[in-house]
């Protein structure tokens, strides 16, 4: 079966700073590979550059060969040059990865090394560095800043349909909105507002809609387990499960539990649903068993309240 294969960022020229995504252009990836059984090597000629607007559910081929891209203005801009051989035009994209436009950079080749611009992705401005063919160095800047005439309307007190709209990340294979036990909404500029976004502060739109009934992809293999070709956790050979009283150091907590090989996932914040973390039940050193009322405690939570509805009862009847 046919699928899409995309390379690591390790195999890119850095990877230290070339992702698939940005953390300002939210949902937005890109991605070089192919499609096929296995993935083929990098500079094979079945490689493109890939790219999904909705966190990788859909993707759409762009461009074929080797690629660099960048992000600008949170997203609304995004450039991508080929790299690795003479070129003399990028593309770009002000709609989200809807449409791309070509734009001719230089009369002459320039073999493209790096294209880059401020860490955030905040910006308009972006600068490629390259060799030409006598191996001279250069430097080209890409400024964006002449396409917009105003900085879109953030108005969160009053609504933001005229340029903004709320993205919700799903699950690939689910097409569900539950991730880490929520479903949650990111602001990001509409594909087709004529307008900048700069540095406005669009994490203040965040929202959670709701908290999710806890599944499988809310727990993770425990301490000394691992994942086993089956699917479930099993205890790694030779070692032995961490016990997990350091559950008591809460003050509100009763019971430590037994380990069962799952661990709930630190940013979950699933409720309900399927329980995997919890083995046999156990006291906190110095906690009461609350669950365990006595015979004296049932009288008083029981029968002293009924005797005292029974008495009013009796009070305001004799009153008349």
């Amino acid at each position: 079966k046919s699928q899409l294969h995309l390379h690591s960022y390790t195999e890119r020229i850095d990877p230290s700073r070339d992702t698939f995504g940005s953390d300002s252009a939210l949902g937005l990836l890109f991605g070089l590979g192919n499609i096929g059984k296995t993935l083929s090597p990098l500079e094979g000629e079945d490689t493109s550059l890939y790219f999904s607007n909705d966190g990788g559910v859909k993707w759409e081929e762009i461009a074929k060969g080797k690629y660099m891209w960048e992000f600008g203005d949170q997203g609304s801009v995004l450039v991508i040059v080929q790299y690795d051989q003479p070129v003399k035009s990028l593309k770009y994209s002000v709609d989200m990865g809807k449409s791309w436009k070509d734009y001719k950079f230089s009369e002459h080749e320039i073999t493209i090394k790096d294209l880059a611009t401020v860490p955030s992705d905040t910006s308009l401005k972006f600068i490629m560095i390259g060799l030409n063919s006598n191996m001279n160095q250069n430097l080209i800047t890409l400024d964006f800043s002449s396409i917009y005439q105003r900085q879109c309307d953030l108005g969160l007190d009053r609504g933001n349909d005229r340029d903004y709209e709320y993205f919700t990340p799903k699950q690939q294979d689910k097409n569900s909105g539950c991730i880490f036990g929520h479903e949650s909404k990111y602001l990001r500029r509409k594909s087709n507002a004529e307008c900048f976004v700069g540095a406005a502060p669009l994490e203040l739109g965040y929202k959670i809609e709701k908290n999710c009934a806890c599944t499988r992809d809310d727990y993770e293999c425990d301490y000394n387990y691992e994942l086993s070709i089956s699917g479930t956790c099993k205890l790694v050979k030779g070692l032995e499960s961490k016990l997990r009283m350091d559950m008591c150091n809460d003050p509100s907590t009763t019971y430590w539990y037994e380990p069962t090989g799952y661990r709930k996932l630190i940013g979950s914040t699933c409720e309900g649903g399927l329980v995997l973390d919890k083995g046999t039940s156990h006291l906190c050193p110095g906690k009461k068993d609350e669950s365990k009322l006595t015979g004296l405690s049932m009288f008083f939570i029981i029968f002293v309240p009924l005797s005292v509805f029974a008495s009013s009862i009796a009070f305001i009847y004799d009153r008349g």
